[in-house]
């Protein structure tokens, strides 16, 4: 798993709520969609739509592009103004956080 996922808020594990590699089971809210890490923080339709309401308050002056990748949540390295990257990886972690609530208190 990548570096900072496998420990999510209030210390439960991604494996507890079946978001492990090893465990075949399919997102709540995407039909047919494995529940992976990455389904999980990036591709499913309620992540993204929890991240593109969130760019919405990261004002930069400039288009800043969504995370495609989990390295970019932890680094913030999709944004292009650098100055905003301390406030970008604010946003990122609480973010994951609100999706992290979002799919525990949904399933």
């Amino acid at each position: 798993m990548a570096k900072g996922i496998e420990t999510l808020p209030a210390g439960l594990e991604a494996t507890a709520y079946n978001i492990d590699p090893l465990n075949n089971t399919s997102c709540h809210w995407c039909e047919k969609e494995l529940q992976t890490v990455e389904h999980f923080a990036l591709n499913c339709k309620v992540s993204k739509e929890i991240w593109r309401t969130s760019y919405h308050f990261l004002e930069t002056n400039q288009e800043e592009s969504l995370s495609v990748f989990l390295e970019e949540i932890f680094s913030a390295s999709n944004i292009s103004n650098y100055k905003s990257t301390q406030a970008a990886m604010w946003l990122h972690m609480n973010v994951m956080n609100e999706i992290w609530c979002f799919y525990t208190t949904h399933r």
